[in-house]
């Protein structure tokens, strides 16, 4: 993937489910976004290998879960997680010092 900034759904990018398998090999990705489409617990794992990310949104993923691995992300400042089936959040997500966080 070129550059450090990415934006995927489902209308943008029909076979994004299957770009999504690749991203722990986006290891300078900065800013990612990824909309309206079916996420795994495996796949938000393969994202938290993503050192540089900055800003990261999982919107209407169908998320039911987060792994504990999200905490690793020292770098994101702004989480989005808006239109998903989350119940249970890592606790340390509270505890995040600065940044914005959106999950409602």
């Amino acid at each position: 993937m070129e550059g450090k900034k990415s934006a995927l759904s489902s209308k943008t990018y029909p076979a994004a489910e299957e770009l999504l398998k690749q991203l722990k090999k986006c290891k300078r990705l900065e800013f990612l976004l990824i909309q309206n489409i079916k996420v795994t617990k495996s796949i938000v794992e393969d994202i938290c290998l993503i050192d540089n990310l900055e800003v990261l949104g999982l919107e209407r993923c169908c998320l039911e879960e987060l792994p504990a691995q999200i905490i690793s992300l020292n770098k994101v400042r702004e989480l989005y997680l808006k239109h998903n089936y989350l119940s249970n959040f890592p606790e340390e997500l509270f505890s995040l010092k600065s940044g914005k966080k959106s999950w409602g």
